[in-house]
């Protein structure tokens, strides 16, 4: 376990023992889960849900015992932290493990193969003739796996068909390493399993083509259709509490409906200006005629980069490093990448930019520059690079580095927009089409609640939530479908989507409270909240208010 005794105590010198700083515990936590992530990489085994399962009792049990009360503020923080992280983390766990289980009547064989590929991993040498045998047994059950679909007998939904394809795929990657490890190494193994393997592996592929033709019901290369994996009502108002958000589902989407009601009131406004009365759509359309011309997008993004920066530092809002300005560039994202990122994004401390390319057809050209003009781009630069997304990385890199283990979108994109927000307050977007450009992304943020919610909840499909985007915010076809792939695909947590605007109200809430009430200059909150490091907002709020904190502390705070 290390060289922290497993109740995170230390012997001083003169052997009484000490409660060990939390900050210790969570890094020890988070080494131990690496490195079991590192030993049962998804999908899970048997035996690896259930060392999982056992690490996170065992963390439960030391948090249990160490003495809450004499730790400092920080640790008490830290301690609440890690718990919710560690509770949320097996219910996540409970949650995979169900889903996997759903999969076993089209992947029978699962077990099996990720059992070969666990003792390989324990260093266990493969008897030949024995392994041989277990490979054929493979092949065999995909191939039985296979005639079942395709007769009718085997039958899925199109959720667990799609979660079936994804593991099976990791599962014939499993089993080609499996093989390749020892094949040509030991040639009595490669005279006994490579006739199997091969056939397994051609097996694995054929079912594979099933379950996306039969179950699934797309064709090889499709990349277009829509196909999420909702988690359902229950495990949604789990990832609230466990986000600290003590709202429910339907007073969530209440939220985001009283925003979006705002923001079409504000679109009529500067519709009119336009001279197009309320008719902000056809305002919206006028606006999107703004692109960039070609060549341009880099020099246009450092440009509107450069002025954001000099209005929050002219107005001593927050700390720009010096060293973060100077290093950020500018990446071109591919056309393949633009169905689903079809706006640009941050990675890295860079900016990666969205525009049209010459492979392009020509109308998925003119939704880049639609969905990419310079009244979007002056509204969002900031949000991604500085004082937004860059400026976060730049902190968490430096403060506190141990909480990045309790990240959460509604610190990390709540930021963010609350910047947007903050910065149409003080009157960066003056012009007409700018304000349209932030509300645009602000009615973004809205409409991501709604739909992402709705979703999970099971009370909207994939096509009516592009059509959704389309409808009520103005999205292209093509934005709107990258962006629903990208939210449905489950490369991002549930309440990703919904974390942009509730993260950015509980920011201004937070503003409220602070800077208008005139305990904190807008620089002194904002470096704090960065040099406090990532956590849910609550949390932030407590640690900045020195809130009294307790063992049994719950989410609470309306924002």
């Amino acid at each position: 376990m290390g060289f922290l005794p497993i109740l995170g105590l230390l012997l001083s010198h003169h052997g009484v023992a000490a409660p060990v700083a939390m900050e210790d515990v969570v890094r020890k936590f988070s080494a131990d889960w690496e490195m079991l992530e590192h030993r049962y990489p998804e999908p899970y085994s048997v035996q690896g849900f259930a060392e999982h399962h056992k690490l996170l009792s065992i963390e439960l049990g030391t948090l249990d015992k160490l003495q809450f009360d004499k730790f400092d503020e920080e640790s008490k923080v830290d301690w609440i932290l890690l718990n919710n992280t560690v509770k949320r983390w097996n219910d996540q766990l409970a949650l995979k493990q169900t889903q996997f289980e759903e999969t076993a009547p089209l992947l029978p064989f699962a077990n099996d193969i990720l059992a070969m590929d666990e003792a390989l991993r324990s260093g266990l040498s493969p008897d030949p003739k024995a392994e041989a045998a277990r490979v054929q047994a493979i092949a065999t059950s995909a191939k039985n796996a296979n005639s079942h679909i395709e007769s009718g007998a085997t039958k899925g939904t199109q959720v667990v068909g799609r979660r079936a394809l994804r593991i099976l795929g990791a599962l014939r990657s499993r089993l080609k390493r499996w093989f390749d490890q020892t094949d040509g190494y030991d040639p009595e193994f490669s005279f006994w399993v490579r006739e199997p393997f091969q056939e397994a592996d051609k097996a694995l592929a054929d079912l594979a083509e099933s379950v996306r033709g039969k179950v699934v019901g797309i064709k090889a290369g499709d990349n277009e259709t829509l196909i999420g994996d909702p988690i359902g009502p229950e495990a949604l108002e789990k990832e609230l509490r466990y986000s600290m958000i003590p709202y429910s589902s339907d007073e969530v989407l209440a939220i985001a409906n009283r925003e979006f009601a705002w923001c079409e009131t504000e679109m009529k406004k500067a519709s009119q200006e336009l001279g197009f009365g309320d008719d902000w759509k056809k305002a919206l359309l006028e606006t999107e005629k703004d692109a960039v011309s070609p060549g341009q997008s880099r020099q246009t993004i450092r440009a509107l980069e450069e002025e954001a920066i000099r209005f929050v530092t002219d107005r001593h809002l927050v700390t720009i490093p010096a060293l973060g300005e100077q290093t950020w560039q500018t990446i071109m994202i591919s056309p393949s990448m633009q169905k689903v990122y079809p706006f640009f994004f941050e990675n890295e401390g860079d900016i990666n930019v969205a525009y049209p390319a010459e492979s392009m057809p020509e109308e998925q050209k003119i939704s880049s520059l639609a969905s990419n003009n310079i009244h979007f781009q002056r509204a969002t630069v900031f949000h991604e690079l500085y004082p937004g997304h860059a400026l976060q990385e730049y902190y968490m890199a430096r403060d506190r580095t141990y909480r990045t283990i309790f990240s959460t979108p509604f610190w990390m994109e709540g930021w963010a927009v609350n910047w947007e927000m903050e910065m149409y307050d003080l009157g960066f977007m003056k012009a007409p089409k700018d304000r349209i450009g932030s509300l645009f992304w602000r009615m973004h943020r809205c409409a991501r609640i709604i739909f992402s919610i709705n979703f999970h909840l099971g009370k909207m499909s994939p096509d009516q939530c592009v059509q959704f985007l389309m409808d009520k915010v103005g999205f292209t076809h093509d934005a709107a479908a990258g962006e629903v792939r990208r939210s449905i695909s489950g490369d991002y947590e549930p309440l990703y989507q919904a974390a942009y605007m509730l993260g950015a109200l509980q920011f201004r809430s937070l503003r409220h409270e602070l800077i208008d009430s005139g305990k904190m200059t807008p620089m002194q909150f904002h470096d704090s909240v960065m040099q406090g490091n990532i956590m849910p907002i609550e949390m932030v709020r407590a640690r900045l208010e020195n809130q009294p904190l307790s063992k049994d502390w719950k989410t609470s705070w309306r924002f």
